[in-house]
């Protein structure tokens, strides 16, 4: 049997500070296009972010951002087997840059991922914290203004994160999506963080093993609040 829960990213209700689920971490670097591997800031509050580099010819100044989404109460029992995983994430159609190349995507390799801090100089998003699996996501354009994307399937990741000894069922995982490679141009892609109504937050959709008998379909709806705010699940059990 498979169990397929679907998890949004919280906003107006997340834990501990609102619409911090998801942002990005931000570096500055000058006359060096190189990939960063750590981060000095973060940026959060506001209805869209890009991830990917911003050049800039007049100072020559290269700023870099990995966005990151957090999810939260995810309920995966410590080694369970993960079938499969998917970030869904909307795009906007803003200044695409980097149409058809490759981004990455990455865990953070923590227990239960705290929520990121703008005191803490954007130390959560250092790539020492990344999961060793990692998926590439090649992003085509768009076919309309605002489209909901789905990654490649990521199940290796969320599969490195659960089977941490320290995991338990409740914890909240994070992902982060950045530029591997280095480019000497504007290299960015425009997302919707949710914290607007009519956006669509991004997801993590898991399909995962499950006891019992296979051939039986169960679907069911729960709303689940542990005091960090409320939000809705969709699970399918197959």
């Amino acid at each position: 049997m498979s169990t397929t829960v679907t998890y949004d990213v919280l906003t107006s209700t997340a834990s501990p500070i609102a619409n911090n689920d998801c942002g990005v971490f931000r570096k500055t670097q000058y006359y060096n296009n190189t990939p960063p591997t750590s981060y000095d800031d973060l940026q959060t509050g506001h209805p869209y972010r890009y991830f990917g580099l911003d050049y800039s010819s007049y100072s020559n100044r290269y700023r870099f951002y990995q966005a990151y989404f957090r999810f939260v109460n995810v309920e995966l029992e410590q080694g369970a087997t993960i079938e499969s995983a998917y970030l869904k994430v909307e795009f906007e159609d803003m200044s695409a840059y980097g149409v058809g190349n490759d981004f990455r995507i990455n865990g953070f390799d923590v227990d239960d991922q705290a929520q990121p801090l703008i005191g803490n100089s954007a130390s959560e998003g250092a790539h020492s914290n990344h999961t060793t699996a990692f998926v590439d996501w090649t992003i085509p354009s768009l076919s309309s203004t605002k489209e909901v994307l789905s990654s490649p399937d990521i199940k290796t990741i969320v599969q490195e994160i659960v089977d941490r000894a320290g995991w338990s069922s409740g914890n909240a995982l994070m992902l982060g999506v950045w530029l591997p490679s280095t480019q000497s141009a504007t290299y960015r892609r425009y997302f919707n963080t949710g914290k607007d109504s009519e956006d669509t937050k991004p997801q993590l959709v898991i399909t995962y093993a499950t006891g019992g008998s296979s051939g039986t379909t169960k679907a069911k709806t729960f709303n689940l609040a542990q005091g960090m705010g409320s939000k809705f699940n969709l699970i399918t059990e197959i």
